[in-house]
C-alpha cells in the first residue's frame, strides 16, 4: 500500500486525539510524554503519521530517548500508542506504517506489546527479549489462590536468602537528588548497565518528577559517613499497592536494594500488594529473597535493533522505561480522583 505521510502540527495533533477518545487525560499528557522529554526538546517530535483526503489514517507515537549501549550513546526510541483509523484498517496501512517507522532511529523498542501486535513485530523483523519479567508480593492471604503464592513467596525467602543490609543511610523522599550527585551517581556506575536509557538527572527528572498527573516518591541510599549518594529507587503508591518502578545504582550491590526494599515495608505499612518490572539478575535475586515471586504473564519487550540484532543479553529495562507505567499512573490518579469527589 502506497503510505502518504503528514507532517506533526496542531492540526494533526488534533485529529490524532480523537484516537484516544477512551483515555481522558490523553490531552492532558500529550506535551509532557511527546514534547518536553530532553531528547525531544533536542531532535523534535517525529512520529509516523498518515493521511488521506479525509483527514488523518494512522499514527504511531515514539519517545525518543539517549541510549548507553555497550560503550556507546546512541539515539534510540520507544515505539508507543499505535492507532490505525477504523476506515482504513485491513489495507495493509499499519504494516506500512511499521516499515516507515524502521528508519527513524538505530533501536527501537517497545514493551508491554500485545499478543495481536508481537505477531505483526515478529513478521517484520523485531526480536522479542524474554529478559523483562514481572514480579508480585502479596501482604496477606484473602482466597484460596492466595495460599499458592504465599508458599511460593515462602518458598523464595529461604532458596534466595540474603540478608546483608547496606551500612549507610537509606531515607524516601518526595523529591530527587540535586543534578551533581545524580549525575555523577550515574557516570560512576554507568559500567553496569551495557544496555539501557541514560539516566541521569535530565532524564529522571522529566520522567519522574515533571509527570503532570502521577506523584512518585525517591528512595535515597547514602554513605553515613560523607552522605555520598549511592542509589536512587523509585516508586509509586496507590490503593495499597506498592510499585518498583526504576532503580539507578550499582547493580552488584544487593545490600542497598535489599535495604530499600525494607524501609518501603516500613513506609507502607497497610500494603496489600508489591508489583516490580525488571530485566536485571541483581534485583531479581533480592526480590525473591524478600518474598517476591515471578507472575505467570509478563510484559513483552521487542527490539528493532540495526546496531548488533545478534545480540540478546546486557538489557536493563524497567517498568519506567516505557509509556506503559506512564498511562498506568495517569489511570490510577483519575480513577482516585473520581472516588474522592462526592457523588
Amino acid at each position: 500500500m502506497n503510505l502518504t505521510l503528514a507532517d506533526y502540527s496542531d492540526e494533526t495533533k488534533q485529529e490524532i486525539l480523537q484516537f484516544f477518545s477512551d483515555v481522558p487525560f490523553k490531552a492532558l499528557m500529550w506535551d509532557w510524554q511527546f514534547l518536553e522529554s530532553p531528547q525531544a526538546e533536542d531532535t523534535g517530535f517525529k512520529p509516523v503519521i498518515s493521511q488521506d483526503e479525509i483527514g488523518v489514517t494512522a499514527f504511531n507515537g515514539v519517545m525518543p530517548v539517549k541510549f548507553k549501549y555497550r560503550h556507546d550513546e546512541i539515539e534510540a526510541l520507544w515505539s508507543c500508542d499505535f492507532h490505525v483509523a477504523e476506515r482504513v484498517r485491513g489495507t495493509g496501512l499499519g504494516k506500512a506504517l511499521k516499515f516507515e517507522l524502521k528508519s527513524r532511529a538505530p533501536l527501537i523498542m517497545s514493551l508491554g506489546v500485545s499478543p495481536t501486535a508481537s505477531i505483526v513485530l515478529q513478521k517484520m523483523g523485531w526480536v522479542r527479549h524474554d529478559c523483562v519479567k514481572a514480579y508480585r508480593r502479596y501482604e496477606s492471604i484473602s482466597s484460596w489462590r492466595d495460599v499458592v503464592f504465599w508458599a511460593l513467596q515462602t518458598a523464595n525467602r529461604v532458596l534466595f536468602r540474603y540478608s546483608r543490609l547496606f551500612e549507610g543511610d537509606v531515607i524516601l523522599w518526595d523529591h530527587l537528588p540535586t543534578k551533581p550527585e545524580l549525575d555523577e551517581l550515574w557516570a560512576e556506575v554507568s559500567n553496569h548497565y551495557q544496555k539501557a536509557v541514560v539516566r541521569d538527572h535530565q532524564y529522571l527528572h522529566w520522567r519522574y518528577c515533571q509527570h503532570p498527573l502521577a506523584k512518585y516518591q525517591f528512595i535515597h541510599a547514602r554513605e553515613s559517613d560523607n552522605s555520598r549518594l549511592r542509589a536512587v529507587l523509585v516508586v509509586r503508591y496507590s490503593d495499597s499497592v506498592l510499585r518498583i518502578v526504576d532503580y539507578l545504582g550499582p547493580l552488584d550491590r544487593k545490600d542497598i536494594f535489599l535495604s530499600m526494599l525494607r524501609l518501603c515495608s516500613e513506609h507502607f505499612p497497610r500494603l496489600r500488594q508489591w508489583v516490580a518490572v525488571t530485566s536485571d539478575p541483581m534485583q531479581t535475586a533480592v526480590l525473591k529473597a524478600f518474598g517476591f515471586y515471578q507472575a505467570r504473564s509478563h510484559p513483552a519487550f521487542y527490539v528493532l535493533d540495526k546496531v548488533n540484532s545478534e545480540s540478546q543479553a546486557g538489557w536493563f529495562i524497567s517498568s519506567g522505561d516505557s509509556d506503559g507505567e506512564a498511562l498506568a499512573a495517569c489511570w490510577d490518579n483519575w480513577n482516585s480522583d473520581r472516588r474522592s469527589k462526592p457523588s
